[in-house]
C-alpha cells in the first residue's frame, strides 16, 4: 500500500535521524532473492497478499533476507469497526512452525509482529 508520498516520509526520517537505509517501491510478489537487511517493515500488507490460504504470506517470511522484520496487521475491520478477533492466529501459527520468535503489542488499530530471524543471525 506504499505510494512515492509513503516513500519519500521515510526517505525523510532516515535522513533527519540520521539512519543509513533505502526505501523503494517494487512487487514483492514477482522478487526472486532479497537484499540482506538489518530490518523489514511490512504494514497492513500480508492479508492483502492472499484471498485463500495464506501461501503468499509464508513464502515472502521465508525469503526475506533480514535480521529482524516488523509486520502489522489492522485491527480495525473495513467498515472501521473493532475486530473481534485481532490477533492474527494464523500468522502466529505459522512464526511458531518456522520457528521464528516473535513480540506482538498494540498501537492505536493496528497489532505489531517484531520478528526475530534466527536463520541470519
Amino acid at each position: 500500500d506504499l505510494d512515492e508520498r509513503n516513500i519519500e516520509k521515510v526517505k525523510v526520517f532516515f535522513n533527519k535521524n540520521k539512519i543509513k537505509g533505502f526505501v523503494k517501491l517494487e512487487n514483492i510478489l514477482e522478487k526472486k532473492d532479497f537484499e540482506e537487511t538489518d530490518i523489514v517493515f511490512l504494514f497492513k500488507l500480508l492479508d492483502c497478499l492472499d484471498f485463500k490460504g495464506h501461501k503468499n504470506a509464508e513464502a515472502l517470511i521465508k525469503k526475506l533476507n533480514t535480521k529482524w522484520t516488523v509486520v502489522s496487521f489492522s485491527t480495525l475491520t473495513l467498515g472501521r469497526r473493532n475486530m473481534r478477533h485481532p490477533y492474527r492466529g494464523w500468522f502466529e501459527r505459522m512464526l511458531e512452525r518456522l520457528r521464528l520468535s516473535y513480540v506482538k503489542f498494540f498501537e492505536e488499530n493496528e497489532v505489531f509482529y517484531v520478528i526475530k530471524n534466527a536463520q541470519v543471525l
